[in-house]
C-alpha cells in the first residue's frame, strides 16, 4: 500500500513540472483509486509469479528471477495499453477530459515504475526476515541467500516415477493458467485466429462508426427534475 501511494506525488510531479498542467479538479480525484486498482493488480501478479516459483526452484534469487521477467512482461503489456487509452483522451477539446487523461497516464507508468523496482526490493526484505531490528546487526554473510521453501517431491521409482512428477507439477496450475492455455492453443488453429479477427474487426468497425458520431453537450445535465429547487436555480 505504501509504494502505491507514493506513486501519487511522483505522477503530480510529472503531470505538473513535465506535462506543464495546473488544472486539478474533482474528476482528477478519481485517478487516486485508479491508480490504487491498477496497482494493486500489479502486486498481486508479480507476488502470485512470486508464489509460483517454488515449485520450480530453491534458490530465491532463481525463484526472483523467474518472477521478474513472467511478471514484467504481462505488468507491462496491460500498463502500456491501459496508458494509451488515457493518452488519447489528451486530444480531447474538453479540457478536463485531456488533463485528466494526462493524470491518469502519469500515474500508471509510474506505479509501474515502482512495482517493478521498489516492491521487488521489499519482497526481498521481506523473505529475508531484514525487517527485524536484530538482523540490521548482523553482517551480509550471515543472512541466507535463499529461503526455506516446500521441500519437491522426488520421482516415484519405477517406469512411472517420470510420469507421476509431471502430473504432480500439472496439478499446481490454477484453473486460469489451464483456460489460457487452452485459448493459447486453439490460436494456433489458423481458423480460429482468423475469425477471432474478424470478429473483432466488425466489432471495432461499429464501434468506431458510434464512437466519431459523439458531440460534446449542449447544456448542462439535469440531474434532477424540473420542479426541484436546485434544477429551478
Amino acid at each position: 500500500m505504501m509504494q502505491i501511494f507514493l506513486t501519487l506525488p511522483v505522477a503530480f510531479f510529472v503531470y505538473v513540472y513535465i506535462f506543464g498542467c495546473t488544472f486539478f479538479n474533482q474528476l482528477h480525484v478519481l485517478g487516486i483509486y485508479l491508480s490504487l486498482g491498477i496497482g494493486a493488480d500489479d502486486i498481486f501478479v508479480f507476488l502470485d509469479a512470486y508464489k509460483q516459483s517454488v515449485n520450480l526452484y530453491r534458490n530465491m534469487d532463481d525463484r526472483m528471477d523467474y518472477a521478474y521477467r513472467r511478471a514484467t512482461y504481462s505488468m507491462g503489456v496491460t500498463s502500456a495499453t491501459t496508458t494509451i487509452a488515457f493518452m488519447a483522451t489528451a486530444i480531447s477539446p474538453i479540457m478536463p477530459i485531456s488533463s485528466f487523461g494526462l493524470w491518469a497516464a502519469s500515474g500508471i507508468v509510474m506505479n509501474y515504475i515502482f512495482v517493478i523496482t521498489i516492491f521487488p526490493a521489499i519482497l526481498v526484505m521481506h523473505q529475508r526476515k531484514l525487517w527485524n531490528p536484530m538482523n540490521w546487526m548482523k553482517s551480509a554473510a550471515d543472512i541466507p541467500a535463499s529461503i526455506p521453501s516446500r521441500p519437491t517431491k522426488a520421482p516415484k521409482e519405477g517406469a512411472g516415477g517420470a510420469e507421476d512428477a509431471v502430473e504432480e507439477e500439472e496439478e499446481t496450475l490454477n484453473r486460469m493458467q489451464t483456460l489460457l492455455s487452452a485459448y493459447a492453443d486453439a490460436l494456433a488453429n489458423r481458423k480460429v485466429a482468423g475469425s477471432l479477427v474478424a470478429v473483432f474487426a466488425v466489432f471495432f468497425a461499429v464501434m468506431f462508426s458510434q464512437a466519431i458520431q459523439l458531440k460534446p453537450p449542449t447544456e448542462p445535465d439535469k440531474w434532477f427534475p424540473p420542479t426541484h429547487m436546485y434544477q429551478q436555480v
